[in-house]
């Protein structure tokens, strides 16, 4: 995952001192990964918009292929949420998420190096998902709640299968 060139500008470590900051990460597959907020880290507290967006499904299949069985053979996603981070008199964390809005478009899931009784390869397609989309997401830390305003799910597919193995 890389290379990765960092630039930090104005950045204050004094008491109650916030900075404005932007990052932009865009990967080989032309998936862009971004915040932009405020950041102070003495209380800590941050405010600000992350957003993910275009195609990270071969990124994010790379990591999961071994310890799943799993690959993502296509799709892309767009996810965005607006948060606030801050520092409780006591001392804890506190956490909010609002607006957060996840759609998942074309995606194609299969088994990775399934093999039958017999040891041919036998890798299907467990999951197609033309389009799910979450809207209105919204989180809140220590409470610990979660709440969506709404869930569409378009021509989903999903294909289970357990061999006499397991």
């Amino acid at each position: 995952f890389g290379p990765v060139n960092v630039a930090i500008q104005n950045l204050n470590t004094l008491p109650q001192r916030e900075g404005q900051q932007d990052v932009i990460i865009t990967t080989e597959t032309a998936g862009v990964f971004s915040w932009s907020g405020s950041l102070q880290l003495n209380p800590l507290r941050s405010v600000g918009h992350a957003q993910v967006l275009g195609s990270h499904m071969p990124l994010v299949s790379a990591y999961m292929r071994d310890a799943t069985g799993f690959e993502i053979a296509r799709g892309d996603a767009d996810f965005g949420f607006d948060y606030t981070l801050d520092t409780a008199p006591d001392g804890n964390l506190t956490a909010r998420v609002d607006n957060a809005n996840l759609t998942l478009r074309d995606l194609l899931v299969r088994t990775s190096g399934a093999q039958t009784a017999t040891g041919q390869e036998n890798d299907r397609d467990v999951l197609v998902l033309p389009e799910l989309e979450v809207r209105g997401g919204a989180l809140r830390w220590p409470e610990r709640s979660v709440a969506v305003d709404g869930v569409d799910v378009n021509d989903a597919a999903l294909s289970l299968h357990r061999d006499s193995a397991g």
